[in-house]
């Protein structure tokens, strides 16, 4: 692989902090409260403290979260463009986009009107007992071709990632890549060797076909398979979330390439879903969540 700036290693954290380029940008727009801790915090904290920033920079209309989703992912893109295409911009220009964008953000994230009704109400993800493992899957099928892709992620109480996966599946039925997604997901837990697994799914019909009694017997091979799976030598639940507790699996699903149908597995999480797995790592801090095992 072609290295963006001569280092004899290049990790997410050098692409987008560490390297010249990407200090150059920085130093031009660190909070002075960030700017003698920003470049000793590992890729998590570093992530999650400027996230929680919401600070409204002197004259302008967004935040310094904002601002700094903007120059992550612009830095991202400069990077791809010069490995790929042989393109790099001066650090001006790179800026001026960067603030396009944060005010792009600004102007049209929704605005909650009431915080403390949002915090009563707000959904987290649900992170396992102790000693359990979370597999999340899901399913997405264009309603325009009928293609379908499926995505998943397991993590520990801890919201520690294990492994992640997205596959495109071809055509398919909504209720099939949601079988699917579970399916697949199982079979890579039990190959990873965990032994208690929880599967969130935000599908109430593939979930309740699960967990019926008679799912061994179902006309629907999918689901054989999956009670198939059940009855090995694991504790395996089912359990249904909200759409907005399964982000990763859904956003996962998306990642799948188009142009094949192999099965690709993510042995850290893909940048694409670093800000919704800070997000959830609230759900691990704060003790939120947790699923009952009745």
């Amino acid at each position: 692989m072609r290295l963006s700036c001569g280092s004899h290693i290049e990790t997410v954290i050098h692409v987008l902090r560490d390297s010249v380029q990407a200090r150059q940008l920085w130093d031009r727009v660190l909070l002075p409260s960030l700017s003698s801790r920003i470049f000793t915090w590992n890729l998590r904290d570093w992530f999650l403290n400027n996230l929680k920033q919401v600070i409204i920079l002197n004259n302008e209309a967004f935040s310094w979260s904002s601002l700094f989703i903007s120059i992550v992912w612009q830095l991202w893109k400069q990077r791809n463009d010069l490995v790929f295409s042989d393109l790099t911009q001066p650090t001006d220009a790179l800026l001026r986009r960067c603030i396009v964008w944060a005010k792009y953000y600004a102007n049209y994230m929704p605005k909650p009107c009431k915080p403390r009704l949002i915090q009563q109400t707000a959904v987290l993800w649900g992170k396992p007992p102790a000693g359990w493992m979370c597999l999340n899957t899901d399913g997405a099928v264009s309603l325009s071709t009928g293609r379908g892709s499926i995505g998943g992620a397991i993590r520990d109480s801890h919201g520690v990632w294990m492994v992640g996966f997205s596959k495109n599946i071809g055509i398919s039925s909504i209720l099939q890549a949601e079988l699917l997604g579970i399916y697949i997901g199982l079979t890579i837990a039990q190959s990873s060797g965990f032994t208690k697994i929880i599967v969130q799914s935000d599908s109430t019909w593939a979930i309740k076909i699960l967990d019926d009694i008679n799912a061994i017997r179902s006309h629907i091979p999918l689901v054989q398979a999956i009670a198939g799976l059940r009855m090995c030598a694991w504790e395996l639940r089912f359990q249904w979330v909200p759409r907005c507790s399964n982000y990763v699996a859904d956003r996962l699903a998306k990642f799948a390439p188009a142009c094949h149908f192999y099965l690709v597995q993510y042995a850290s999480p893909p940048l694409g879903i670093m800000d919704l797995l800070a997000i959830d790592s609230i759900a691990t801090s704060t003790g939120a969540a947790t699923p009952a095992l009745d």
